[in-house]
């Protein structure tokens, strides 16, 4: 295999550096220029640049959160959703781990703090919908939201 051009040129360094020990090793200008050399090479860093990839680095990507994911839900629905029909439609963009019933009231309580939804009478109970928008008289069922 042939040298890299920086092996090839650390090689020759090496080579002339012997040579000039053996010519001029005792002379105290070259035990100076010596010392000076080594101290300089230690602070250069051994670098190994064969086969190095640079990877740019991506944030990795956080899951949305549950107020975005209600206004997509209702821009979606174009009709207010109950809080059940909210959560099965969070599921089925999010990966959702531990105590649903927690999970339910932790994104329900989202809702309530956002003052981008407000939570309205809505076929014989209550639904989530967007604030300041009129509120449409029906609108798709869940399962036509999901396909």
């Amino acid at each position: 295999m042939t040298d890299s051009p920086k092996e090839t040129l650390e090689k020759s360094r090496a080579d002339l550096l012997a040579a000039l020990d053996s010519k001029i090793g005792e002379m105290p200008e070259w035990k100076a220029f010596r010392a000076i050399d080594s101290a300089l090479m230690a602070w250069q860093p051994t670098i190994a640049v064969k086969n190095i990839r640079i990877v740019e680095k991506v944030p990795p990507r956080r899951a949305q959160s549950y107020t975005d994911l209600a206004v997509q839900a209702l821009e979606a629905a174009k009709r207010p959703l109950s809080s059940d029909e909210y959560m099965d439609f969070v599921r089925s963009r999010r990966v959702i781990g531990g105590d649903l019933k927690q999970i339910k009231i932790s994104a329900t309580s989202a809702l309530s703090k956002d003052p981008r939804f407000v939570n309205i009478p809505w076929r014989n109970g209550r639904a989530w919908w967007l604030s300041g928008q009129p509120i449409p008289l029906d609108g798709p069922s869940l399962e036509e939201l999901m396909r």
